[in-house]
């Protein structure tokens, strides 16, 4: 999975955000100056490999009006003559990640903001180093502890009596937060490591452990089988990098239509929450929030379009029902040995909207693998409306378009990771 995938999140709500034009009402012409930040880790992906993205504005022909290749550590520019008021621009970020060992295939990621006006600036701070302590916890086994916290890793039996693992934590973090649980006891006993070092090695006894006494409980409509993915992440004002991930899993099972959790009390300020729900084989939503508290209950947004007309791999066209502030069209291509492509297109919101997938500018960048072919290789059509506030809170409606059933798990599963 691309390391750039934060990147391009970041990339998109700040992009619309930033993408408030001057009063061009009076102007005779217009320029489009788009500047990017980015820090050195993000063309570094998880495998150790090294990703090169690409800055492109085009015009309503896709001709090519200014393009770079974006340097980490420093400002990257793509700007425009000046043109005609009326005359539509738009930006191509197109991100290569070679293939390496044992993950050969070539993956092509991009994606078109249209819309593009005015100077817009954005700055993406670098992704900050982890590091790992390791926790001896004494007084229980493998086989009866759990956790819902996602920094514990490598898990392992010392021996009848104690459990060995390594816990995650950035490196801005002072305090480390985990917690486990055995699976007959009614509460989640929680770990709160103050001055975490590298490396270091703590020993703790699982029956010593203060409990996690603020118990969450979210209901989720009837209809809701199980949570396609949730994340959600814990802050502490006065040390905001903690960014305890309490939760990050797919396909959780509901107790009673709730969502069932515990953690401290009185130790976190506020809470990043995202819930991804399949409503149907072709619909899913999703709600994202951050406040410093949670919603007893999950709704689903109303926000919906109708599908007017599409061409598979080429176009689309909707209408639709509701307010939003910007869509999101894609499709894939992964059944090629030698590559794989993820195409997404962003824009403002519109009543009645054709989005069209060009792959002119790919040919450039795919000429070195022959087995590609753009029209006949795109698939998995995907369209998704959001809503957002101010980026405190997001309500997506998708539409997948999944041809057969053994397209399913991959679109599933590749496609929702390079959107999260």
């Amino acid at each position: 999975m691309l390391r750039l995938n934060t990147f391009i999140g970041l990339l998109l709500f700040l992009f619309f955000a930033s993408c408030t034009p001057d009063d061009e009402s009076f102007q005779e012409v217009k320029k489009v100056t788009v500047s990017i930040s980015a820090g050195v880790g993000h063309h570094i992906t998880a495998y150790g490999n090294r990703t090169n993205t690409f800055l492109i504005l085009v015009d309503e022909n896709e001709e090519i009006l200014d393009q770079n290749q974006l340097m980490v550590n420093q400002v990257t520019t793509v700007e425009t003559e000046e043109l005609e008021p009326d005359q539509e621009v738009s930006l191509y970020v197109i991100v290569e990640e070679p293939g390496i060992g044992s993950n050969p295939k070539t993956k092509f990621l991009v994606q078109k903001f249209t819309d593009v006006e005015g100077a817009i600036d954005i700055v993406i701070p670098d992704k900050p180093r982890t590091y790992l302590l390791n926790v001896v916890l004494e007084n229980c086994n493998i086989d009866e502890v759990e956790s819902h916290t996602s920094n514990i890793i490598e898990v392992n039996q010392e021996s009848t009596e104690k459990i060995e693992f390594d816990v995650r934590f950035p490196e801005e973090a002072t305090d480390v937060y985990c917690s486990v649980k055995k699976k007959g006891d009614s509460q989640e006993r929680y770990i709160w490591i103050e001055d975490a070092q590298k490396g270091a090695e703590i020993v703790l006894d699982y029956n010593a452990l203060p409990l996690a006494e603020k118990n969450v409980s979210i209901l989720f409509p009837s209809d809701t089988p199980l949570l396609a993915r949730t994340k959600i992440t814990a802050y502490n004002d006065s040390n905001y990098a903690l960014g305890t991930s309490l939760i990050d899993d797919y396909d959780i099972e509901l107790e009673d239509q709730s969502l069932l959790f515990d953690i401290a009390d009185k130790r976190f300020e506020e809470y990043f929450v995202n819930f991804y729900l399949n409503k149907s084989n072709d619909a899913s939503y999703q709600h994202a929030y951050l406040a410093n508290t949670f919603e007893p209950a999950f709704a689903y947004s109303d926000i919906d379009f109708e599908i007017i007309d599409q061409e598979q791999g080429k176009r689309i066209s909707y209408a639709a029902n509701s307010d939003f502030d910007f869509h999101t069209a894609s499709i894939f291509s992964y059944n090629n040995s030698e590559l794989s492509v993820y195409y997404y297109i962003h824009g403002v919101a519109s009543d009645e909207k054709e989005i069209l997938f060009n792959g002119d500018l790919l040919l450039e960048f795919t000429k070195d693998y022959p087995s590609f072919n753009f029209e006949e290789g795109m698939t998995g059509l995907h369209l998704e409306l959001t809503r957002s506030n101010e980026g405190r809170d997001l309500e997506k409606f998708i539409h997948r378009e999944i041809l057969t059933d053994e397209d399913k798990p991959y679109l599933w599963k590749e496609g929702l990771e390079k959107r999260w």
